[in-house]
């Protein structure tokens, strides 16, 4: 390692071809081609933008990261001409690195690290910077290279994991969760049965710790025909004014999961199990796979595609820019949403799977109870999202409605992505014998006289205090 003088008083970005190091000046906007055993500036041009910070060569160009016009282009080495441009991952960018397949981007203010597609900037995956301020990535000896500006140190990073997810940052919490049947009218519910999703013990990111404790009792445990374990309750003659009630208390720890893996990983769909492609590729009753509509835009969207995460992915991009979010009521068919072009979670969910589906790939749903903004908080709206398998990786997470962001890296974000703050309940592809299309929870009822039943769910978070979490 040595010093030399650099060629400007306020240099942000360095890229070397070997010979040449590139140097990208703040003060005076220009990219200078700086020969560091001369100690001469052989030439020099304008940046694109006026605020040029990181640099990185690869692939026979010079790419340029402006993090005034959040920008990354694709120049030239010689003059600056640019030979393509797009969006950065997000607004506070500060170096790039090239590995000669990918570009790597870094984030000083969301202190993260971003995998791109050279072509057209897609956020493959994202990871957590070790530092709190970091400012430079280079590559190098099969390895990323980052500069953190708090700690005055260099983190030398692996580029690619053994395995294709990880879990970070888990949290232990309390959650109650009830389902409620009130009879509001005059006459006697003489028959319900209130169905409720058992909460999964152990997933990538939740571990359910210590016994789940139902209240009451339940009469049986059931297992649809998607594999789905549920909790009967049953109740009989309830009278006006009366209510059923039934749920459990557990305690979760539940971690933020993130899939990060080269979409060249992917296996190709012959390489599906074939009993996967009956129980998750074929048609139900809301998903419409025999309509011309749907068949005809999931050919339109994978084109020539043949790589699944490409497949999954183009599905995910098309769905995000179709559709935007407006929770009204009631659970839309695909070819509706495809032609209004808004819907909630759930109708995001079900257009999503249809059209992954329509293109060979296992779908499916994820349902859960969700912390609201504070540990202690109360949900009664909940979350659903999708699942995609993709062979050679597994079943990941695929959130069209939490990703449907402005900026690539909160889109990336939910492909493969999971929050710490989302207890997985349901699996499933609706027509459930116990849940039908809903998740957490379903209840039927029969009732006698002016009937006029009153049904509500809801899950109370409390954090895990440290005396506690000692009991």
């Amino acid at each position: 390692m040595r010093e030399i003088e650099g060629p400007c008083f306020r240099p942000e970005g360095l890229a070397a071809d070997g010979r040449i190091l590139y140097v990208s000046d703040y003060e005076t906007h220009r990219i200078l081609a700086f020969d560091p055993e001369a100690g001469l500036v052989l030439w020099s041009y304008e940046a694109p933008d006026a605020s040029p910070r990181g640099l990185a060569f690869g692939g026979g160009s010079l790419w340029l990261l402006d993090d005034g016009a959040d920008q990354i282009y694709e120049m030239v080495p010689s003059d600056g001409t640019i030979r393509n441009y797009y969006k950065a991952p997000h607004d506070f960018g500060r170096d790039l690195a090239h590995d000669g397949e990918r570009l790597w981007a870094v984030d000083r203010q969301l202190d993260e690290i971003y995998a791109l597609r050279p072509s057209d900037g897609k956020v493959l995956f994202l990871a957590k910077a070790p530092g709190r301020f970091p400012c430079g990535l280079a590559f190098g000896e099969g390895a990323l290279w980052l500069s953190d500006f708090e700690s005055r140190r260099i983190y030398k990073l692996r580029a690619a994991m053994d395995v294709p997810y990880r879990v970070t940052g888990e949290i232990e919490r309390d959650i109650r969760f009830r389902y409620l049947l009130r009879n509001d009218g005059d006459g006697t519910i003489t028959e319900a049965a209130i169905h409720v999703a058992v909460p999964y013990d152990t997933l990538e990111n939740q571990k359910i710790v210590g016994p789940v404790r139902w209240m009451p009792e339940p009469g049986s445990f059931e297992t649809d025909r998607g594999g789905q374990k549920v909790a009967v309750f049953r109740f009989r003659d309830v009278p006006a004014g009366g209510s059923a009630v039934a749920g459990y208390d557990a305690r979760v720890r539940l971690g933020e999961l993130h899939y990060a893996f080269y979409p060249e990983d992917v296996k190709p769909l012959s390489s599906i199990p074939k009993g996967m492609l009956g129980a998750w590729t074929g048609p139900q009753s809301r998903l419409q796979l025999d309509v011309d509509l749907v068949r005809e835009t999931s050919r339109e969207i994978v084109g020539e595609e043949t790589n699944p995460y490409w497949i999954a992915r183009r599905i995910f991009d098309w769905t995000i820019e179709k559709l935007e979010y407006d929770r009204v009521g009631g659970w839309d068919v695909p070819t509706t949403l495809i032609k209004r072009g808004t819907g909630s979670c759930s109708e995001y969910a079900f257009l999503y799977i249809a059209l992954a589906r329509a293109a060979g790939l296992p779908a499916r749903y994820e349902g859960s109870v969700v912390v609201r903004g504070d540990d202690a908080s109360i949900d009664d709206v909940y979350h659903r999202w999708c699942e995609v398998y993709l062979p050679g990786i597994g079943w990941m997470p695929v959130d069209p409605s939490g990703g449907d962001q402005p900026w690539p890296a909160d889109q990336a974000r939910y492909f493969g992505g999971l929050a710490d703050r989302f207890l997985i309940t349901t699996h499933g592809s609706g027509d459930s014998e116990y849940l039908g299309w809903d998740y957490n929870a379903h209840a039927t009822y029969v009732y006698r006289g002016r009937g006029r039943v009153h049904e509500e769910g809801y899950g109370i978070w409390s954090p895990v205090r440290e005396e506690r979490a000692r009991d």
